[in-house]
């Protein structure tokens, strides 16, 4: 398919990408998204610090013109490929993929985009993709997000719980599998979308803010989204914008990652409680009293020490009381 080139009056668009330790994925991600039918204006790389080579691979490919030096400040450099500018933002330190995603959203912000599309370094969009959102036909009030397709065909989206039943069985998360059975070809509305993927506009990020960095890592999609929720906005997925993505939740059980995930689902709920009913609210804390005891043990049977399990309950502990940021593991 011949690509399509850009007219002066259609909007412009940019990706946000943001890497860390995963050179091999983030040339995939970028050879995809460079080859986009509906070519990109701009790919913002965002590097967190990585350490396997990411800086010498992309210099070796032509992404980049140099090499960062040695930093005590975050460094940027701009180059053009295929008609694309690229941005290589490097940051001096790991910020997790909410510093990531802030540092990205917030420098395309500044640099005028109308619209910005977010992914992880791991995300694979089909050719169409973006042709396929139809970006210049678009509400600007809406966020609009791609289809998600893991390795073994599973495909899930997203909507909070409508009953007391449905919070206690499945937390936040309500997998909505049918909708794609029943509506493959037409948008069709979400609640919650991952930052693999979602298309939005800068008049929203001028009204509801930049993600927030604090997070670190998990929740601070889910976060923004219920952002949006509160201020009127809507989300939906185009089902024939595709993306190929990892299945998240085969990465095995480590220690850091269920430390960052409960404490950000507590503090997630702590910071949006207000926008459940009394009956969700009943079976989120249904679904936490279930959980959070089952998760404890599976630590302690793992782990095999008392203090991986105290630095589990202080996790938790700082969720409630919505102290974010990096976890001393």
């Amino acid at each position: 398919m011949k690509k399509q080139s850009r007219n002066p009056s259609q909007n412009t668009v940019c990706a946000v990408v943001v890497t860390y330790n995963r050179k091999e994925l983030l040339l995939k991600n970028l050879r995809a998204l460079e080859n986009q039918t509906r070519r990109l204006d701009a790919i913002f790389i965002v590097d967190n610090a990585s350490t396997d080579g990411t800086p010498e691979l992309l210099l070796q490919e032509g992404y980049i013109s140099r090499l960062p030096s040695k930093q005590t400040s975050d460094s940027l450099q701009l180059t053009r490929r295929k008609g694309i500018k690229i941005f290589y933002l490097r940051k001096k330190k790991n910020d997790g993929g909410a510093g990531g995603f802030y540092a990205g959203v917030k420098l395309a912000y500044t640099k005028g985009y109308d619209w910005i599309w977010l992914m992880d370094d791991d995300a694979e969009p089909a050719k169409d993709a973006l042709a396929n959102l139809q970006v210049d036909t678009l509400p600007k009030n809406q966020i609009w997000a791609s289809r998600l397709c893991y390795p073994k065909g599973q495909e899930t989206v997203y909507r909070l719980p409508s009953s007391w039943w449905e919070g206690m069985r499945y937390g936040l998360h309500v997998p909505v599998a049918s909708l794609l059975e029943r509506r493959q070809r037409q948008p069709y509305r979400i609640d919650l979308n991952t930052f693999v993927g979602p298309l939005i506009n800068r008049k929203i990020i001028a009204k509801i803010g930049f993600p927030n960095r604090r997070w670190f890592i998990y929740f601070d999609d889910t976060d923004y989204c219920l952002r949006a929720k509160a201020n009127g906005i809507l989300i939906f997925c185009h089902p024939k914008s595709i993306i190929n993505h990892p299945n998240p939740y085969q990465r095995g059980l480590k220690l850091w990652r269920w430390l960052y995930f409960w404490r950000n689902y507590l503090a997630c709920l702590v910071r949006h409680w207000e926008l459940f009913s009394l009956k969700i609210k009943m079976g989120l804390v249904g679904h936490l009293l279930i959980w959070l005891p089952a998760v404890g043990l599976v630590i302690l049977a793992k782990e095999r020490k008392f203090s991986s399990l105290i630095k589990f309950f202080r996790a938790l502990w700082d969720g409630i009381h919505f102290r974010l940021g990096k976890i001393n593991i």
